[in-house]
């Protein structure tokens, strides 16, 4: 018998209680009402005691229960990023995420497409969690398989549209920007809703490659506009999601598209690496202390 066992086993004759082995959190002191007043104290406390350690016990495996959802999500979103730069002829592209506390939806990727040819992604999903990771995965491997059979790349996203609006639930969607690059150093592009992207001209201008119709699946059936954008050698093109833009200091100010676009102008003429590094350090610097509420995707090309 342990030193516990012998405290309780006489408290327990007087309050109708039994302990064995320990105290169990569902254990109940009863009975009170003829027992001494400080027996009726400590029952109560005991009682209390037990509905303390259930309520904390319940919060510790929501917290667990959440801690691996967030672990999935981003296990399923790193693995369908890429992992190392890719060069297409004479041009470099790459790209990195800033993780928040919380998953979220975004994407990028770029992969050689027949014809040589370059299909470049970048979105965000709706959303947080498990969910929205799969969706994203989803979304992606229905694009890379696509690709390379539809030239159209208006058709293409008019399509994806569609059949996400008619399975998913209502007020989940999608912003992405779509690209081919061709050999010829022509970008086609569908910006369905999406942040505008920029291209940074060899001379320092900066050009906008704004959206050409509605995010895919929030109204489905609008329709899409394809785009085309000449490139020269020496161009930077910058690709981003949402959670850069909108990345909040502690008086809750966001980094905004004015701060992206000096950045750019400032670095249009190195590396696609020190473009990345200073965009990346610059907003960490923004936020200071503040958690990142959205994941931050960034991608850089030079042409």
């Amino acid at each position: 018998m342990s030193q516990l066992d012998s405290f309780t086993d006489p408290l327990g004759d007087l309050v109708g209680v039994h302990t064995h082995g320990g105290v169990e959190i569902n254990d109940r002191l009863h009975g009170v009402g003829a027992v001494a007043d400080e027996f009726g104290e400590l029952a109560r406390a005991f009682n209390q005691m037990a509905q303390d350690l259930e309520r904390h016990q319940a919060v510790a495996v929501k917290q667990e229960g959440l801690h691996r959802e967030m672990a999935l999500s981003r296990q399923i979103q790193t693995e369908m990023l890429p992992r190392t730069r890719l060069l297409f002829g004479a041009s470099e592209i790459k790209g990195i995420s800033i993780p928040a506390r919380e998953v979220g939806g975004d994407f990028f990727n770029y992969f050689e497409l027949p014809g040589h040819r370059l299909g470049l992604l970048v979105g965000d999903v709706s959303g947080k969690g498990v969910s929205a990771a799969l969706l994203m995965a989803n979304v992606q491997a229905t694009l890379r398989a696509r690709l390379p059979l539809q030239n159209d790349l208006a058709a293409l996203a008019d399509l994806l549209d569609r059949e996400l609006d008619a399975s998913t639930p209502g007020g989940v969607f999608v912003t992405l920007f779509l690209a081919i690059l061709d050999d010829a150093g022509e970008l086609r592009y569908v910006n369905a809703g999406h942040n505008p992207q920029y291209v940074l001209r060899v001379d320092g201008r900066v050009e906008r490659l704004s959206a050409t119709g509605l995010p895919i699946a929030l109204f489905g059936g609008h329709g899409y506009k394809e785009a085309r954008v000449p490139l020269a050698p020496g161009d930077l093109l910058f690709f981003y999601t949402d959670g850069l833009v909108e990345a909040e200091d502690d008086r809750g100010e966001q980094f905004g598209a004015e701060r992206v676009e000096a950045i750019l102008i400032e670095e249009h003429g190195r590396g696609i690496d020190a473009v990345l590094e200073r965009i990346e350090r610059d907003v960490n610097a923004f936020r200071g202390t503040v958690d990142a509420l959205d994941d931050a995707t960034l991608m850089a090309m030079r042409v």
